[in-house]
């Protein structure tokens, strides 16, 4: 039968392995988030060049011909699938940094058991160093302050931009506000919880 040690360290490993799996969606998932506010951004500040460009593309297989589908269409989609990836990102990112709570946790449990000479530090002590102290503060206020006030900032500027074109019917940049306002207020939300729970 396992000791308690083996049990909780076999606890420790599965859950670092679902950890670093998240981490990995979460790395997906903001590519893909960038990747619509730019699409999205480009398809308001320069529609009739776009459609120009490309006629024609293709998605998980299905073939899609962009002169044919109207730019409001177009627009709509992508706010869309914007927000469910935003949403979705914060919500894989949230778990993650609860997660390495949970992880901090279970490494002073390990360490308490073993003798005095040994630890488990792989995502606490050893890493709050100082070596790198200053870079990976500055990464920290960047992913958790800095990247999201642009998101902001960007989805504020999409909706001047798709209110000023004219072609857009009112119903889409209603769905588009709302959906754009869904997004603004999933960042902030976000933002209150890195900066001011406790």
């Amino acid at each position: 039968m396992m000791d308690e040690i083996e049990i909780i360290y076999k606890h420790y490993e599965d859950t670092f392995s679902i950890v670093s799996e998240r981490e990995k969606k979460r790395d997906l998932l903001f590519l893909i988030v960038i990747g619509f506010l730019g699409l999205l951004l480009i398809q308001l500040m320069y529609s009739l060049a776009l459609s120009d460009a490309v006629d024609n593309i293709s998605i998980m297989g299905i073939a899609l011909n962009l002169s044919e589908v109207p730019l409001p269409v177009l627009v709509s989609t992508t706010w869309t699938f914007f927000v469910l990836f935003l949403i979705r990102y914060y919500q894989v990112t949230i778990h993650i940094d609860k997660q390495y709570n949970y992880l901090h946790k279970l490494e002073k449990q390990l360490s308490e058991l073993l003798s005095s000479s040994q630890s488990i530090s792989r995502e606490s002590s050893d890493y709050l160093t100082n070596k790198y102290h200053w870079f990976r503060h500055w990464v920290w206020i960047f992913y958790t302050g800095i990247c999201p006030s642009i998101v902001i900032i960007a989805i504020l500027w999409s909706l001047r931009l798709e209110y000023l074109t004219n072609s857009i019917p009112i119903y889409h940049k209603i769905y588009d506000s709302v959906l754009g306002t869904i997004g603004i207020i999933s960042v902030v939300l976000y933002l209150i919880g890195q900066w001011l729970e406790k």
